[in-house]
C-alpha cells in the first residue's frame, strides 16, 4: 500500500501595513499651553533688561533670573514631554555671510515668536495653528545667538 504524501498547504498571510501616522499634530492641553504662555511672558519681561553683562565671557547666562527661567523652561519641557530644539541665529550683524561680532548692548533678542501659521482644519471645524517660540540660551564668542525653541500647537 502506497502512502500518499499530502503536502500541507500554507497560506501566506499578507502582513497588514500599519496605518501611516498622521502628520497632523495634536493641540496642546490647556494647562500645557497656559504654562508655556506664562514662561513666554516672563521671558519677554526679563529680556527687556538683558545686557552683555548678563552673560559671561563664554556666552553663558549669569543673570540669576534668566538662568532660573531657562531651568523652568527645561522643567516645563520635561513635564509635558516636549522636545526643545536648539537654533542658532545671527541677530547681531548687519548682513554678510561671515561671522559678525556682537554689537554693543547685546544684539540677541531674549525671546521671540514667529507668527502663528495655519496647519490644518480639524473635523470639528477648529483651526489648528502652529507657532515657534524661542528663548535665548547663550551667546557664542562670534556673536551668534543660541536659542531653545519649541513649536506650540493650538486651536484657534
Amino acid at each position: 500500500m502506497a502512502t500518499r504524501k499530502v503536502a500541507k498547504k500554507t497560506r501566506k498571510v499578507a502582513k497588514k501595513k500599519p496605518a501611516a501616522r498622521s502628520k497632523t499634530k495634536a493641540p496642546w492641553a490647556a494647562a500645557q499651553l497656559r504654562d508655556h504662555k506664562a514662561l513666554q511672558k516672563r521671558a519677554v519681561t526679563l529680556a527687556k533688561s538683558l545686557t552683555d553683562a548678563d552673560f559671561d565671557a563664554k556666552g553663558d547666562p549669569v543673570n540669576p533670573a534668566w538662568s532660573r527661567l531657562l531651568r523652568d523652561l527645561d522643567a516645563w519641557a520635561a513635564k509635558y514631554s516636549v522636545k526643545l530644539s536648539t537654533q542658532e541665529h545671527n541677530h547681531a550683524g548687519t548682513g554678510g555671510t561671515g561671522p559678525v561680532p556682537m554689537s554693543a548692548g547685546g544684539g540677541c533678542p531674549g525671546s521671540f515668536q514667529t507668527k502663528p501659521v495655519y496647519h490644518t482644519t480639524l473635523p470639528n471645524g477648529d483651526v489648528l495653528m502652529e507657532q515657534t517660540s524661542c528663548t535665548l540660551k547663550r551667546k557664542t564668542l562670534l556673536g551668534r545667538c543660541v536659542y531653545s525653541c519649541t513649536d506650540a500647537v493650538f486651536t484657534a
